[in-house]
């Protein structure tokens, strides 16, 4: 099962087990917030690939990271380890696929993402 299909059923179960090793010490929260960005940078390349092919201009980029935010510094950490490092490689502050992934493998990922996560939209009622 590749690291995607993973990602998308943690968010369902919280089994961390699933993503990383036993004995790495990582809170539900942060974990979820990892694979929310990078699910939603695979399901926006993806949408990159749809405006592409509509004649619009567009180029696939990796996702920043940003060491302000800890989950950031942390997911350098997972890229080392488990799953995440069979898929992902992390150069200049920047998370992409790794070199060793083909196109089409990556375009198979993109699709399944793209149709099988749909994060739910948060809404708030106003008081009357």
């Amino acid at each position: 099962m590749d690291v995607t299909r993973l990602m998308i059923e943690y968010l369902k179960t919280r089994n961390k087990e699933l993503l990383v090793p036993l004995d790495y010490d990582i809170d539900s929260k942060t974990l979820t917030v990892i694979v929310t960005n990078i699910l939603s940078w695979i399901k926006l390349e993806k949408k990159r690939e749809i405006w592409r092919e509509q004649g619009r201009k567009s180029q696939n980029k990796p996702l920043e990271l940003n060491d302000k935010y800890s989950w950031c510094s942390i997911l350098v950490e997972l890229v080392d380890i488990g799953v995440f490092s069979k898929y992902f490689c992390i150069k200049d502050s920047k998370l992409d696929f790794l070199d060793t992934i083909s196109k089409e493998e990556i375009s198979n990922i993109r699709t399944y993402v793209y149709e099988n996560y749909n994060p739910q939209k948060h809404t708030y009622e106003r008081g009357l």
